[in-house]
């Protein structure tokens, strides 16, 4: 069933509840990941989003940067074939397969990398770090725009939102995955940034390679 855009629904932005219309959400949504985008794209030439599905991120953001060059890659065969026909470079993906990686090579260095509640799909982000470990001299900065477990406090809304990452089996392992790896630093983490789904908020990560 579609949502309406003039539907109200309750969102998250740190830390506090609000109510607004799903056409303002998305777009607060939208805002708050290119704003996250741009902290990281001075000095880089291309902008990659892992797990870009159908490439509508990728679209947005080039009406903003469009200096610099966008491309994406996604596991869904049929994501990539949309994408592709609307004119997006994007590839087919694998986070856990470090062959599909390659087309790093082609992207125009330095890159900043991306992800959008991708990695949420995950039971763990080693594989994914290790992988991205191999073109770390291609890549300036990476961004998370992703729930992260590790943050959800102990207060109500909080243990709502570490229920609902166990019921869904999301990601719980990211930023611990991020910390104990000693070729990383951790250049920003903040909490709740905007949660459409409120017991699903994106938080945001930025790190690079030492």
């Amino acid at each position: 069933v579609g949502l309406s855009p003039e539907k109200q629904i309750c969102i998250s932005r740190r830390q506090e509840l609000f109510v607004t219309t799903a056409r303002d959400a998305f777009e607060k949504n939208f805002q708050e990941l290119r704003s996250a985008v741009g902290a990281v794209v001075a000095g880089c030439r291309s902008v990659v989003e892992l797990g870009c599905g159908c490439g509508l991120n990728l679209w947005h953001l080039k009406q903003t940067f469009s200096d610099l060059e966008f491309a994406g890659a996604d596991f869904s065969a049929n994501a990539v074939t949309i994408a592709r026909r609307f004119g997006q470079k994007v590839s087919e993906f694998n986070f856990y397969d470090e062959s599909t990686y390659s087309f790093l090579e082609r992207c125009p260095r330095p890159i900043a990398v991306f992800t959008s509640h991708a990695l949420e799909q995950l039971p763990t982000a080693t594989p994914f770090v290790k992988n991205l470990g191999a073109y770390r001299d291609r890549i300036k900065a990476v961004l998370h725009f992703e729930p992260v477990r590790d943050l959800h406090g102990q207060d109500l809304l909080g243990l709502l939102r570490a229920r609902y990452t166990e019921i869904n089996d999301y990601n719980r392992d990211l930023l611990a995955t991020l910390r104990s790896a000693r070729e990383i630093e951790i250049d920003r983490v903040e909490y709740d940034v905007i949660g459409v789904n409120p017991l699903n908020p994106s938080s945001v990560i930025q790190w690079h390679f030492r």
